[in-house]
């Protein structure tokens, strides 16, 4: 993948994001600054018009990824392969609008549906030895572990968050 040809550009969707999200930050930075009106609401300007119920919607036009995605798996992704850069470059892209995205429908989402995503969320956070906090406890006791010696390195049961040779939970 490293010695491809170099097949990826920033696409104008990625582009118009990041420059809408420079001058809105610079506006948010002028409200601050003076405290003349009201803070201005972090939509972005292709977003005015849109019926914020029609969810399968909302990404559009803002956040469409499809000419990013198009060339990762049709020209990056192909017999003669782009650059590792390539995939980088367009993964950052198409993950940046993404996670923008998701950020704009959560901050719009009804309440139900933040209700109904909390509550699914929450409980699997409350999982007992299967939970993102176990998984952080793992991955923290994990790289304790494997930070000691080859010689004296014990088994690791990450399921259960154990040192099975102390026996440390």
């Amino acid at each position: 993948m490293g010695h491809g040809t170099p097949k990826s550009v920033l696409v104008d969707t990625f582009k118009a994001r990041l420059a809408d999200l420079e001058q809105k930050a610079l506006a948010q930075s002028e409200h601050f600054r003076t405290h003349g009106s009201a803070r201005p609401w972090h939509t972005p300007d292709t977003m005015a018009n849109s019926d914020l119920l029609d969810v399968p919607m909302l990404h559009e036009p803002a956040w469409n990824r499809d000419e990013a995605n198009r060339i990762y798996s049709q020209d990056v992704l192909s017999e003669k392969p782009g650059t590792q850069g390539d995939v980088i470059s367009l993964k950052r892209q198409i993950d940046f609008m993404a996670v923008e995205e998701r950020a704009w429908r959560v901050r719009h989402a009804t309440f139900a549906r933040c209700a109904a995503h909390a509550a699914g969320r929450l409980n699997g956070h409350g999982q007992p030895n299967a939970g993102i906090f176990t998984m952080v406890r793992n991955a923290a006791d994990d790289a304790r572990l494997r930070g000691r010696s080859q010689r004296a390195q014990p088994a690791i049961n990450t399921l259960a968050g154990t040192d099975t040779a102390t026996n440390i939970v």
